[in-house]
């Protein structure tokens, strides 16, 4: 039975009720306003097993979705991020499936603009390589063509390559180098630059760059 349905203040889209179950047990549920309207609730509906696992259903599914809007309030995510995120909190597949519809209806979900983003803010602030963004990309579930396009359109953008990128990053590496004897430096300077994933080629080449302007003070 129903024994309690109120209008929540902050979501006033939202209900709360307060079910009693035939055993006595009590469980307060947060549901949307047209399902409250639609399924007809109010207080002391007799909820049968049919009625009480439609009301169940819209509890969990309005759940999930609120989950999802509190995290994209956050941060961006990309859509396979956003879908392991809410079967974590215990969303089944077909909430999960209803949450992703609906967030990408609204243009709320997008790879394509989450991939451009996220590499934006790894070139502004890691200065990460092409691999490293593809790899991050990946465990977040962007697919390699999403993520390469991202890439190549940022880069363009910010007119940018890796060789520039690597350069970048092996400058500020290298003044925390400045007192050691130049060959442990520039192994270390190597070694660096390889875990951040830039290319052997690339690597050789900046770090015999810096080597030479070290030589003659311009480092």
């Amino acid at each position: 039975m129903v024994i309690q349905l109120r209008q929540l203040a902050r979501s006033q889209d939202r209900y709360s009720a307060l079910i009693e179950a035939a055993d006595g047990r009590r469980v307060r549920l947060v549901l949307p306003d047209l399902a409250v309207l639609r399924i007809g609730l109010r207080v002391g509906t007799e909820l049968t097993p049919e009625l009480a696992s439609l009301v169940a259903q819209e509890a969990a599914s309005v759940r999930a979705f609120d989950l999802a809007m509190r995290a994209l309030a956050r941060r961006p995510w990309a859509r396979r991020e956003l879908e392991t995120m809410l079967r974590k909190r215990g969303a089944g597949a077909g909430e999960v499936g209803d949450v992703m519809t609906k967030l990408s209806g609204a243009g709320l979900l997008d790879d394509a603009s989450f991939a451009a983003a996220f590499v934006r803010s790894r070139i502004a602030t890691r200065g990460a390589s092409v691999w490293l963004l593809r790899r991050d990309l990946a465990r977040k579930g962007v697919a390699r063509d999403v993520a390469d396009l991202a890439i190549s359109a940022v880069m363009a953008d910010e007119e940018i390559d890796e060789d520039a990128l690597a350069r970048r990053e092996a400058r500020k590496k290298y003044r925390s180098l400045a007192r050691l004897e130049p060959a442990v430096a520039r192994r270390r300077l190597a070694a660096y630059l390889q875990r951040r994933g830039f290319s052997a080629g690339v690597v050789r080449t900046v770090v015999r760059e810096l080597a030479v302007s070290g030589r003659s003070g311009g480092a």
